[in-house]
């Protein structure tokens, strides 16, 4: 395994451990991970420590939604800044360990401030 290499998806499991990899998508380390036999193993983006632990990283993939959702937060109206947590505007979780994934994460305060302001009906 190519541990210390750069930033890569990795086969890792619940503790973060590495399991396998680089891969060269999270396609390729998912389909990995069916072949686990009943262990818990999913697709990690990062690098991997010398102990063999992932250090978690937002993918390129990402960054690229964080910053597309950045950029259409940003052309609210500055009414809708008190509703919308700062952490949604900008990746300011590079400065800890990153969520999984921060997608769901920022369409849930996204939804939230939209369902708070009365601008969206959608699901409860």
């Amino acid at each position: 395994m190519g541990r210390g290499a750069d930033a890569a998806w990795w086969l890792v499991d619940e503790d973060g451990v590495v399991l396998a990899g680089p891969f060269p998508s999270q396609l390729d380390a998912a389909v990995a991970g069916l072949t686990a036999d009943g262990w818990f193993a999913e697709p990690g983006y990062g690098s991997c420590r010398p102990d063999g632990t992932l250090s978690r990283q937002f993918s390129p993939e990402d960054r690229t939604w964080l910053a597309h959702l950045s950029a259409q937060l940003d052309l609210l109206a500055d009414d809708w800044d008190p509703l919308i947590s700062d952490a949604t505007r900008s990746p300011a979780w590079s400065a800890r360990s990153p969520p999984r994934s921060p997608r769901p994460a920022c369409r849930c305060t996204t939804a939230a401030a939209a369902r708070r302001a009365g601008r969206w009906a959608g699901c409860a």
